[in-house]
């Protein structure tokens, strides 16, 4: 009797563990919602630092053209990286921690799908207010 409980406790544990992963998103080439040539690397670079900031991710430039960004929440913690132009950007995976991610299939803690689409969203809003300034 105790094997079987056991056996069902774990069995609840790896039902639950995958129910929580899905499919990993990224974004490729979305392109900003300004007139072309309206945009400088330096605006583009800034809007990506606020838009970021809004919901807690840090934005590091590792060079012109690529930035790092980082999100800790909880005990969970993603980083992407964001690879931009004046034009359009892209962000795509690079690391996590306690997010099941796995390479293989290519999937990840559900949270991490919503945390990207608001990154890309918050980014595509911020644009517009660059070209402003």
């Amino acid at each position: 009797m105790k094997r079987v409980f056991s056996f069902l406790v774990v069995m609840m544990f790896v039902v639950a563990s995958v129910g929580c992963s899905k499919t990993m998103m990224s974004y490729h080439d979305q392109s900003f919602q300004a007139p072309e040539g309206s945009l400088t690397l330096k605006q583009v670079e800034k809007a990506i630092v606020t838009a970021g900031a809004k919901r807690g991710w840090v934005m590091k430039k590792k060079r012109n053209g690529l930035m790092i960004g980082t999100l800790n929440v909880r005990n969970h913690m993603v980083q992407v990286n964001v690879k931009y132009n004046t034009e359009a950007f892209s962000i795509t995976y690079l690391n996590s921690v306690n997010m099941n991610y796995n390479a293989q299939r290519k999937t990840i803690h559900r949270s991490y799908n919503t945390w990207i689409i608001n990154l890309r969203n918050d980014i595509q809003a911020t644009i517009p207010l660059a070209v402003m300034e």
